[in-house]
């Protein structure tokens, strides 16, 4: 397909087939994602923050076979060949679409990170539930395994609740509504409910990074590996918890709750997030900063 349309530049989200393409055509490149879609700049390529960790020999003998897979597809285009994964992924050519805080990877010389770029869209923000002194907003994916044990501990909490899940079950939806539980299927303005709520409740890496930029604690209930790699990197810098990280483990109500009642409690994790916000917002007010669109564009001209 390359070699049909001729582009000046290939621009791809988690497509490493197509970064090979590329680079055995020689066309420029550049790559967007997270943490856990970029690998590091480095050789061999590392572990995921959280992992089981291996001798740097140990890794870059895992790494060969990939390698020499590579360099073998390369062969049937061109004379280049790679060294190490991080060659499809040289940092001046990725823009990752996370904070430091966040990033899957602790180690990553020469990272860019940039703020996500949010359509505008006309939506709606509900009202707080009157009863309850704490406001926590939660976001959830409708089909979370835990969804139940989840709103029974909301619900337990007394905090004030909004529940955005869109296609939520109504039967869900009916038994735990009440006068500090509103439940939300259509479209909410995120932004805007983050900036008004004492901690938020997520599944996934994009809220907990609006939450992060608005100095918000995150209580994070991970569905797979990537999600739950972003709720221990918060937890390890007292950002915010992790729930029911792994499949083996199970969720209950009153985890919910008192993880609720901890978090809001807590000055050292204000504080702490205090801090990582001022430095995310100082890195997107930074002068020489572009927005990703800017970066494509700039190299195209």
């Amino acid at each position: 397909m390359l070699e049909l349309v001729k582009p000046d530049l290939v621009v791809s989200d988690y497509a490493p087939g197509a970064l090979i393409a590329a680079k055995a055509l020689g066309v420029d490149t550049f790559s967007i994602g997270n943490g856990f879609t970029i690998p590091p700049a480095v050789r061999p390529s590392p572990v995921y923050f959280g992992q089981r960790q291996f001798a740097a020999e140990v890794l870059a003998q895992a790494e060969a076979p990939l390698i020499s897979s590579i360099n073998a597809a390369l062969a049937a285009f061109s004379k280049v060949t790679v060294n190490s994964v991080s060659d499809l992924y040289p940092a001046r050519d990725c823009a990752l679409l996370t904070w430091p805080q966040l990033d899957h990877h602790v180690q990553r010389p020469g990272a860019r990170y940039f703020a996500q770029e949010y359509a505008e869209v006309r939506s709606a923000s509900p009202p707080w539930p009157a009863s309850g002194n704490v406001k926590v907003f939660v976001y959830c994916h409708p089909h979370y395994r835990h969804l139940a044990p989840l709103m029974a501990g909301l619900k337990h909490s007394g905090a004030s609740c909004i529940v955005v899940a869109p296609e939520i079950p109504e039967a869900i939806a009916a038994t735990f509504s009440g006068p500090t539980i509103k439940v939300v299927s259509q479209l909410v303005n995120i932004q805007s409910m983050i900036s008004t709520a004492d901690i938020v409740v997520t599944n996934g890496h994009n809220t907990c990074a609006i939450a992060l930029e608005q100095a918000t604690p995150t209580i994070v209930l991970p569905m797979h590996t990537e999600q739950a790699i972003v709720g221990q990197r918060l937890a390890s810098q007292n950002l915010g918890s992790v729930l029911a990280a792994t499949p083996s483990q199970a969720l209950t109500s009153g985890a919910i709750a008192t993880e609720i009642e901890e978090l809001a409690a807590n000055d050292s994790v204000r504080h702490s997030i205090d801090a990582a916000s001022a430095h995310i917002n100082a890195i997107k007010s930074g002068s020489a900063r572009t927005t990703v669109s800017d970066e494509i564009l700039n190299r195209l001209t």
